[in-house]
């Protein structure tokens, strides 16, 4: 019974649950029957929030500073907020993360997020139990691994985290468009690769192809093999040794090369585009995104 007074009363306050992410500060408070009730700070009075306090059990009070608040309108919307810009820099990632468990404490879970990066990381919340890591990269940071951030959230907040280690970008104007169409490619991530923790778009390939292909997703995906197209001798070395069933015996013969001259290429791409091509599944992935860069040319 108090709780509905309490709702008709603080009715201009509340907010929706699915809506708490998307709003800049945020009161809550844990009833005795244990309902969170989530208020809008900037339309409750002193006298009010005071009042709450007192009656009810307060939860961490989440609020968002102007760096956060300028990510998750620029996500949300597209709108990049004239007022404010983020630090310099020349290189972003996003890593996107969803929770599959009941985690207790979002402040500790995003201190614990943040302290993990050598870089600035900004944390946004997009949903209750989803969001997006902003990685502000440099040319050390470029080898980060987030295997481990997996293995130290789980085992700390003792719950199910999984990963999707996005592609790294210039220019800001371009980050709404990429952040949905990684955000998608996460999506069918978790349905088709579920036992998967950190999901990166080249295992994704095939099933991409195969669910749509639109431009943004050639665009994505030939960004994988971006550095290969561009060096037409080693694109050449590839195709010749997956036309030969990755038989690198057969493929220095048809390459009038010595065997290690071509290993050396075939681990010169692997280390440039972190895609093992030895592995089949890899292998055909990077064929299917080859045959789909000359269809494109036509």
């Amino acid at each position: 019974m108090m709780l509905e007074q309490l709702k008709l009363i603080l009715k201009d306050a509340l907010i929706d649950e699915n809506d708490v992410e998307q709003h800049r500060q945020c009161l809550q408070y844990k009833t005795n029957d244990g309902v969170v009730l989530s208020l809008c700070k900037d339309t409750l009075t002193e006298e009010q929030i005071n009042l709450l306090d007192i009656f009810l059990t307060p939860m961490q009070k989440q609020s968002v500073n102007d760096t956060e608040f300028f990510w998750q309108t620029l996500l949300t919307t597209g709108n990049m907020m004239s007022s404010y810009q983020p630090s310099p820099s020349s290189t972003y990632r996003f890593i996107h993360f969803y929770i599959n468990g009941n985690l207790q404490d979002k402040v500790d879970f995003s201190e614990a997020i943040e302290s993990l990066f050598q870089s600035e990381a900004i944390l946004v919340w997009i949903a209750q139990n989803e969001g997006v890591i902003v990685e502000y990269l440099t040319n050390e940071d470029l080898d980060a691994e987030v295997e481990s951030l997996v293995d130290t959230i789980m085992t700390d907040f003792f719950v199910k985290l999984s990963i999707f280690e996005g592609s790294i970008f210039t220019n800001l104007e371009d980050a709404k468009q990429i952040f949905d169409w990684e955000k998608s490619a996460f999506l069918l991530g978790r349905r088709v690769l579920p036992k998967l923790a950190v999901i990166r778009k080249e295992q994704l390939i095939p099933y991409l192809l195969t669910y749509e292909v639109s431009k943004m997703t050639n665009t994505m995906l030939l960004n994988s093999i971006s550095h290969l197209l561009e060096d037409k001798e080693l694109l050449k070395t590839i195709k010749v040794f997956f036309e030969s069933n990755l038989n690198t015996t057969l493929a220095s013969k048809k390459l009038f090369m010595h065997r290690n001259s071509l290993q050396y290429r075939i681990d010169k791409f692997i280390e440039r585009t972190g895609i093992d091509i030895k592995e089949f599944q890899q292998a055909a992935a990077i064929y299917m995104l080859i045959a789909l860069d000359e269809t494109a040319k036509g």
